[in-house]
């Protein structure tokens, strides 16, 4: 999996492309991991249930079951555990085959992300744990170390030529998807938009 930062500000389940957008925003900004979380959590006002779910495409949303049902999403989201219900994890993998097994940077992904679906295969794992873990993935991918660290030092008008470019592909995008419809298609260049949407 690579190296993990640990960090007790929970990540939602795959989280939307406006959440990254707070989230990068902070980081670029020169704040940690877990105050980038905070930041992003603490904008969106999102209630716990919103941790257990990820908008896909429109009409198409996964939901991981947690202990205790609705009532437990009143807790807060880092202690939602896992529950064994249903198949869901077969259901999740297929959901995203199915809408982005076409898309070019699919078998970049699916790979490590099936990877984490089946290290979670028992009920009573942390929530916030199998989260975590597939927001590294696409971390990996949109925002790599040498990048954050560059970034502070590029020249302005690299970084407003980024940034319109983001505009660009933010068109036609909707910013409370997960950031999978988005990175899916334009891998590593998905930050573009995120910058946009962050404004930096």
């Amino acid at each position: 999996m690579g190296t993990e930062v640990s960090a007790s500000e929970p990540v939602p389940f795959l989280p939307s492309l406006e959440w990254y957008g707070r989230y990068t925003a902070s980081l670029l900004a020169g704040s940690g991991e877990d105050e980038a979380r905070r930041c992003a959590n603490e904008a969106l006002r999102l209630p716990a249930k919103e941790f257990t779910r990820a908008t896909l495409s429109p009409g198409v949303r996964l939901k991981v079951p947690v202990e205790g049902g609705s009532s437990a999403k009143r807790l807060p989201p880092e202690r939602l555990i896992i529950s064994g219900h249903g198949d869901w994890r077969h259901t999740h993998l297929g959901a995203i085959s199915a809408i982005f097994g076409r898309y070019p940077f699919y078998r970049t992904l699916a790979e490590d992300m099936e990877r984490v679906y089946s290290l979670y295969g028992e009920a009573g794992l942390p929530l916030a744990e199998f989260s975590q873990r597939l927001h590294f993935i696409l971390k990996g991918i949109i925002l790599p170390e040498e990048l954050t660290a560059a970034f502070p030092s590029l020249p302005l008008a690299s970084r407003e030529k980024g940034i319109a470019r983001g505009r660009e592909l933010l068109r036609d995008s909707d910013p409370s998807l997960s950031l999978l419809s988005m990175i899916m298609n334009l891998g590593p260049e998905t930050l573009l938009p995120i910058l946009a949407l962050s404004s930096l």
